[in-house]
């Protein structure tokens, strides 16, 4: 019977019985040791999943991100934190490591106000190693007087869709409306009203 550390049992009641056949029939004791070991089944995610950078920061390492993970020894660190395979990720982004379970993230240049995904490949020690592709959130946020404004980061982004989109529809309606009017002038009515 096999069991996963992290497997959950009710109950866990083991009968083991060892006998000789033979006369007089032979008894014993002793002891029945049960060791439960860890399948690697949890990939590791980051920590903290969000970050927050200011848009004209001088500081060029962004945060300290970390992996953790469900399993347990061995199938946890070292990990291997690294960037995604994306095209000019490295013109932007640098990954160092720190030590077996953290990584700093440094930005290369400044960014504009924005949200970020950066992608991350995650990889623990285990055996098979599992690999968790994921996503940071990075912000880049207002900094004025020592205070981090992040409202609204998305709201240029978000308020120029949603004109874009009130655009299409005002040209889409106009254009009905007139192929409507040019059918309207030839329906006819009958019998005439009078």
């Amino acid at each position: 019977m096999e069991f996963d550390r992290g497997s959950f049992v009710l109950q866990s009641i083991f009968i083991v019985e060892a006998s000789r056949a033979g006369n007089p029939p032979a008894t014993g004791t002793g002891t029945l040791i049960i060791t439960l070991e860890d399948e690697n089944d949890n990939a590791p995610y980051v920590v903290p999943s969000v970050v927050r950078v200011c848009e004209d920061a001088k500081e060029v390492n962004v945060a300290v991100i970390g992996a953790r993970d469900k399993d347990i020894h061995p199938n946890t660190d070292p990990f291997k934190i690294e960037l995604g395979k994306q095209l000019g990720l490295e013109k932007t982004w640098r990954m160092s490591k720190i030590n077996n379970t953290h990584s700093q993230i440094m930005l290369l240049h400044s960014l504009k106000r924005a949200n970020y995904n950066l992608p991350l490949v995650l990889t623990d020690s285990g055996s098979p190693p599992l690999t968790n592709n994921t996503e940071l959130k990075v912000q880049v946020c207002t900094c004025k007087k020592n205070r981090m404004d992040c409202n609204g980061v998305d709201s240029l982004r978000t308020n120029l869709l949603l004109l874009l989109s009130l655009l299409l529809f005002s040209m889409l309606l106009t254009n009905s409306l007139q192929d409507g009017a040019q059918a309207v002038s030839d329906v006819r009515i009958w019998p005439p009203v009078v």
